[in-house]
C-alpha cells in the first residue's frame, strides 16, 4: 500500500497516469491481496481492505475525469494547479487524501492481523 501511495503522490504532484496497473485493483498485487484478505483475515480486514481498492478507484476516477476534461476541452497545464483554482483537481486531491487514509487504515489492519501487532498511530490527528 505504500508503493501506491506514493505512486499516487507522484501523480498528483506531476498531473501523469502511469499507474493503471497499479490502481487497478485486479492486477497482480491487488487480486494477492484480495485473495489473503479474504482466506486468513477477519471481517475487519475484509472491510478495510474493500475501502482501501474504493477509495483507490474513486481517485483514480477522478483523475481520469480531470485528464479527460483538459484532453477534451483545453490542453493539460504544465503543471497540476493549485488547490482551489480547479474543481476537478480539487476532487482529484480530496480522492487522493480519502485513498492515503483506506490505504493507512488498511496497514494498520494487515499488521493488527497478520503480524499480531496493535496497530501503531497512522492515523494523524486521530482522523
Amino acid at each position: 500500500m505504500a508503493r501506491l501511495r506514493g505512486e499516487r503522490k507522484e501523480a498528483t504532484s506531476t498531473g501523469d497516469l502511469r499507474l493503471a496497473r497499479l490502481a487497478n485493483p485486479d492486477s497482480e498485487d491487488g487480486a494477492r491481496l484480495a485473495a489473503q484478505a479474504n482466506l486468513y483475515g477477519g471481517p475487519e480486514l475484509r472491510r478495510a481492505q474493500e475501502a482501501a481498492f474504493a477509495s483507490l478507484q474513486k481517485w483514480l476516477m477522478a483523475l481520469m475525469a480531470w485528464r479527460s476534461y483538459h484532453d477534451t476541452y483545453s490542453s493539460l497545464p504544465d503543471s497540476p494547479p493549485h488547490k482551489g483554482a480547479d474543481a476537478l483537481w480539487d476532487s482529484v486531491l480530496e480522492a487522493g487524501a480519502a485513498a492515503d487514509k483506506a490505504d493507512l487504515a488498511l496497514t494498520a489492519q494487515v499488521r493488527k492481523e497478520a503480524l499480531g501487532e496493535r496497530p501503531k498511530r497512522f492515523l494523524r490527528n486521530g482522523n
